[in-house]
């Protein structure tokens, strides 16, 4: 029987390209049958597989043996092929599948992150393409419209470290792990181009106001939010507001987040307004009046409402000139008693 032996180096060294095969030593070995025993050494590093994870290494020799398999770049294998009449191999290598994501619904620059936002979608692709099986390996979340190299993946609607898909391409499993993130804070942004809301001779102030959902480095264009009910913090001026269910703040509408996020911002969700005033009794004196106001999100317009995950202060203080200064979170809006009327 005559023996041939391989060692096969597919390791990121030396260029070698196009593919070819660089021999190390050949010798006889006479305790092998008195057969010869051929060892090679081979480098698949090219232009080509240079940017490989793995190689699909194929061995064959004639018609009567075919090896193929995927290694590391970095790994030595060793086959033995056995056959009575072939006396010559050839040895072949190709890029082994990978798996690469791209972002359908967020905008460049980042297509390739693996943090992603409840309820986005992305698309996972095995290249190159060939035909697989799709399977949500671990966290939560669901596939759809799979073809040979490709599935729509929508993230869960709670955060998670481990949402993991997996296809299976010729019995081989490649995976893709992604990071889910929930929203996590409001960032309240006063909108210059509108203007301040007052009535001459009676405190009150008020402004137009963009909401945004943070974090800001994943999309939510598929969440929902919701502003929710605060009592009244008041004190001084706004005594008789305290506690009074008359002055508590109501749940808001469900708004649908925005398609892109803004960097230091978030993603919008609201087009709001802060506006206070009082029943203009005198004399003035100072006061505040607070709302912590909770906010909570789901997943789709009939998904399961998830929170609160944060709360934002809407104030309203006054001086005892009358003076009033509304805010929410950190924008706000200030002015004098004998101000022009004004609105938005």
């Amino acid at each position: 029987m005559n023996t041939f032996r391989i060692l096969i180096l597919a390791a990121a060294a030396a260029l070698i390209s196009p593919l070819t095969r660089a021999a190390v030593s050949e010798y006889n070995n006479s305790s092998c049958c008195n057969k010869v025993v051929v060892v090679k050494q081979y480098n698949f590093y090219n232009s080509v597989l240079q940017n490989c994870p793995t190689f699909e290494v194929t061995i064959s020799c004639g018609s009567s043996l075919s090896i193929s398999d995927y290694y590391e770049s970095d790994q030595y294998h060793t086959f033995e092929l056995r056959n009575e009449t072939q006396y010559t191999y050839t040895v072949a290598a190709s890029c082994a599948p990978s798996v690469t994501i791209s972002s359908t619904t967020l905008k460049a620059p980042i297509s390739q992150r693996t943090r992603i936002g409840v309820g986005e979608v992305v698309t996972v692709t095995v290249s190159p393409a060939s035909a697989s099986t799709w399977y949500v390996t671990s966290g939560v979340g669901t596939l759809s419209n799979p073809s040979s190299g490709q599935v729509t993946l929508t993230a869960g609607d709670t955060a998670s470290t481990n949402l993991t898909v997996t296809a299976t391409v010729n019995g081989s499993n490649y995976s893709k792990t992604f990071t889910v993130v929930a929203p996590s804070g409001v960032f309240a942004e006063r909108q210059n181009s509108t203007g301040v809301f007052h009535q001459w001779g009676q405190p009150s102030a008020g402004m137009k106001l963009w909401l945004y959902v943070l974090p800001d480095d994943v999309n939510f264009e598929n969440v929902y939010i919701q502003e929710g009910c605060s009592d009244v913090v008041a004190n001084g001026y706004f005594l008789y507001q305290n506690n009074n269910p008359t002055y508590a703040h109501t749940p808001g509408a469900w708004n649908k987040v925005s398609y892109q996020p803004i960097a230091g911002k978030g993603s919008v969700f609201s087009n709001d307004t802060a506006q206070g005033g009082s029943d203009n009794h005198t004399p003035y004196i100072t006061g505040n009046f607070t709302w912590t106001i909770p906010y909570s999100y789901k997943v789709g317009a009939s998904g399961t409402e998830r929170g609160p995950f944060t709360s934002v202060n809407q104030t309203k203080s006054i001086t005892s000139t009358g003076a009033m200064t509304v805010t929410k979170g950190a924008a706000s809006v200030t002015t004098q008693l004998n101000d022009p009327t004004t609105s938005y």
